[in-house]
């Protein structure tokens, strides 16, 4: 089973939440990181995307606890919406161009995520399934599966995939690709999440409210996209 850093931990006899400092890690380094990405000229606009994404945090964190009192990955879609919110503004009202946006945020927003993961792997707050293999930690006396591992794990690979997809592809498509891996990602995973009749989050129509967003989301982008194939004109 997987050696964990217990939640919190203690350091300098003050209690330090593992997750929340990783999390704000990757808030701060995706933001600079886009900022960076994006050009001098819009540096200053992504302060608001901080505070989007901080404030999406938040607010994911809230519905989760209010749904079945604690739904893991309301607080990463919390932040994703946030962070389009700041970006539709921006767009807007500033003047921004779109493609601009989305091309500083693509890559930042899938390497936050693994950061992020990580946190979730050390704290163990994603139990999986009933599980004794080196990917397990125990969880109420039982070994089950550590699925923040599984999610670090397709993050860590998305942000490396699309290292390579950018060199190949306009940069401003890979914002929509990048979120169409963390919702498919999130709706395969999380079918590995502990049963809710074992404490595990609540099911609709045998998925998580996480699963069916994620569903919604790409179902949206697909028909989005068939749509667009078919207004093109033939040759």
């Amino acid at each position: 089973m997987t050696p964990l850093a217990r939640f919190p931990a203690a350091v300098l006899g003050l209690d330090i939440n593992i997750w929340g400092v990783m999390a704000a890690a990757a808030l701060v380094g995706g933001v600079l990181f886009a900022a960076q990405r994006a050009g001098k000229k819009t540096k200053g606009a992504f302060v608001l995307f901080a505070f989007a994404a901080a404030a999406g945090v938040f607010s994911g964190t809230l519905l989760g606890t209010v749904l079945s009192g604690g739904t893991p990955g309301f607080s990463s879609l919390g932040a994703i919406a946030g962070s389009f919110a700041a970006g539709a503004y921006l767009a807007r009202k500033k003047g921004i161009e779109t493609k601009v946006l989305a091309g500083a945020v693509s890559l930042p927003l899938i390497a936050a995520d693994a950061v992020v993961r990580l946190g979730c792997a050390l704290v163990f707050d994603h139990p999986g399934i009933a599980n004794g293999g080196p990917f397990a930690a125990a969880h109420g006396g039982q070994g089950r599966l550590n699925v923040g591992l599984i999610y670090f794990a397709l993050s860590l690979a998305g942000a490396l995939f699309f290292c390579a997809y950018e060199r190949v592809k306009k940069r401003q498509t890979a914002l929509l690709a990048a979120a169409s891996w963390y919702a498919a990602s999130r709706l395969l995973a999380d079918f590995l999440l502990m049963p809710a009749s074992e404490g595990g989050p609540f099911r609709f129509l045998g998925l998580t409210p996480v699963q069916l967003a994620a569903a919604v989301f790409l179902g949206s982008v697909y028909l989005w996209r068939f749509r667009s194939v078919e207004r093109k004109p033939s040759s």
